[in-house]
């Protein structure tokens, strides 16, 4: 009968050195866990200030674009119109 209570006693040690060892990983995981959420959120609010910042680029570059396009089209009905006044003259 000892022996059994001697083996249960070892057992129920084991048994616990295994839960003392999950609460330290568990304690260290969850500080992981807190850099990680804190490090997101930090990320998160950059993008978006980086975003409020290129919005404006984004929106200029859009009518840059549509102006030379305008000032292109322009161009060539010009050159176009002078050429053929070019042809007709001659």
């Amino acid at each position: 009968m000892e022996k059994r209570l001697d083996r249960l006693e070892e057992k129920l040690d084991n048994v616990t050195e295994q839960l003392v060892s999950i609460d330290k990983t568990l304690v260290a995981n969850t500080v992981i866990l807190e850099e990680h959420q804190r490090r997101s959120l930090a990320n998160e609010k950059a993008v978006q200030l980086l975003e409020a910042q290129i919005l404006p680029i984004s929106k200029h570059v859009h009518v840059v674009n549509i102006l030379s396009k305008a000032g292109l089209a322009i161009f060539c009905s010009s050159l176009g119109l002078y050429l053929l006044q070019l042809l007709l003259k001659s």
